[in-house]
């Protein structure tokens, strides 16, 4: 009884090991994926009396330092008199170092030890489990988190206009494979509403990303990818229907899944001006991961300057994905002259290029400005023909809105409803595509040539005015006379 309760205390004290303390939590990585770092391994020693026969399998989690060392060791399940003997013998295991973009890193992940009670000539002996079995040539598994820097290519997948009409929505989650040459080879639904996984897969089958090494070499990969469908519910628009019998009125509507970046709003200023007022610059690190998979490119950001000089907000216009976290963290940290207009400083926005380039060597990448002069405009990256804009972007471009007829011989049969169709504005503001997506086709025609009179501002990419697709609902409702 003695002997049971001095045991039990020794498990309070070694259940949780804190060998140093540590100020951000590690990153989680599949025990199989350690497994394949494992340089040193002790096996345990259970010191057996005679007639224990004791066996089983403890579990442990365990955090592994930069260097491959144990640092921290908890319990998480196992025989009370098993664990102080897998603990005693894990504590010095060796791990090659878990790298992100050849930078060792802290890692958490589950150690499992299985005690064996096998009769020899000799006597009882306690033996460790040799390691699980693992089939040969198996992807290795990373978390998606640790994973998403490597998206290269990341294709949005479009929103499937029954699922939209039925108003549907959530999260598809899949399994992926991918490549050593970053391509999806496999894709497996793991949940998601039956209306959607269909072109989530479809999408995700063209992302690319950057080849994954371990210790210098490309290796196959097992992630997880989520997919979030979400309808962009906007207030209708304001103001009366245009005093139409019957209520007829159009509003704008969207199901979109991502959308092109914006640019900021505000007082623009040339990125050649602004230069010239530029009190600090810090230059933006290379990627490493770039450098291996020889991205190069131009990262064109927009930039919030305050009244203070202070870089305040920076996003993304256009450029590689890969290179645009590094740009975006450097032009953070730059600072101006503030901006004068009529005597008061003032919070502007300006245009940031950066071209990323690499070395003849392949080795090494630099990063440098354009020329820019104060009476032209800087080069800039191709732009795509046209993009998908949310409805509450487009109904704020609408300028002139022409309601819809209600055909008198479909309002006298009672026939109310919506219809949706799929709107391209071309560069000047006006209609000119429209496709019906869904609605009854006695409204279908009266909501169609109202909607082609509609007219826009022309909506401005980089200054430059650029075609947009939008979504527009027309709705009939039958008033009480």
């Amino acid at each position: 009884m003695i002997r049971h309760f001095a045991v039990f205390m020794l498990l309070v004290c070694v259940a949780s090991i804190s060998i140093t303390q540590v100020a951000r939590p590690p990153a989680e990585v599949p025990e199989e994926t350690m497994r394949k770092l494992l340089i040193r391994r002790v096996d345990p020693v259970l010191q057996r009396e005679p007639g224990m026969q004791i066996q089983g399998m403890v579990v442990l989690k365990a955090v592994i330092g930069k260097t491959g060392d144990i640092e921290n060791l908890q319990m998480v399940g196992g025989h009370p008199m098993l664990v102080p003997a897998a603990i005693d013998a894990v504590k010095q295991w060796k791990y090659q170092p878990y790298e992100v973009n050849g930078i060792p890193v802290r890692v958490e992940s589950t150690i499992r030890v299985e005690f064996v009670d096998r009769r020899r000539t000799e006597g009882d002996a306690s033996v460790a489990a040799p390691e699980p079995s693992e089939s040969p040539g198996a992807p290795l598994q990373i978390v998606n988190q640790m994973f998403e820097g490597h998206i290269l290519r990341k294709v949005p997948p479009v929103y499937p206009p029954l699922a939209r009409q039925a108003r549907i929505q959530g999260t598809v989650a899949l399994r992926v494979i991918i490549n050593k040459l970053g391509d999806v080879h496999d894709v497996q639904l793991l949940s998601g509403h039956p209306m959607l996984a269909p072109a989530a897969i479809e999408a995700v089958k063209q992302w690319k990303y950057a080849p994954y090494e371990l210790n210098g070499e490309a290796v196959e990969v097992e992630t997880d990818v989520q997919v979030n469908f979400r309808l962009a519910d906007d207030p209708p628009p304001q103001g009366p229907p245009g005093n139409i019998v019957g209520g007829a009125n159009g509003e704008l509507i969207s199901g979109v899944v991502a959308s092109f970046p914006k640019p900021l709003e505000g007082e623009r200023v040339s990125e050649a001006v602004m230069r010239l007022r530029r009190t600090q610059k810090v230059d933006p690190i290379y990627p490493g991961v770039a450098v291996q998979a020889q991205i190069q490119g131009t990262v064109v950001l927009d930039v919030r300057v305050n009244s203070l000089g202070v870089v305040e907000e920076v996003v993304r216009i256009g450029g590689p994905p890969t290179l645009a976290p590094t740009a975006i963290a450097a032009v953070k940290q730059w600072k101006y002259m503030p901006f004068v207009r009529d005597g008061e400083p003032i919070s502007v926005v300006t245009t940031v290029q950066l071209n990323f380039s690499l070395e003849a060597n392949q080795s090494s990448g630099v990063v440098v400005e354009p020329r820019a002069s104060e009476d032209s405009s800087p080069q800039r990256i191709p732009l795509p023909r046209r993009i998908r804009v949310s409805s509450g972007v487009s109904q704020g471009l609408l300028e002139k809105k022409t309601a819809p007829e209600y055909p008198p011989d479909v309002r006298d049969a009672q026939i109310q409803g919506t219809v949706v169709l799929h709107a391209v504005i071309d560069k000047e503001g006006n209609v000119s595509t429209l496709e019906l997506i869904s609605g009854h086709p006695a409204l279908a025609q009266a909501a169609m040539e109202a909607v082609r009179q509609w007219r826009y501002r022309p909506y401005l990419l980089n200054g430059k005015a650029i075609e947009v697709d939008t979504t527009i609902q027309v709705s009939f409702t039958l008033t009480a006379e």
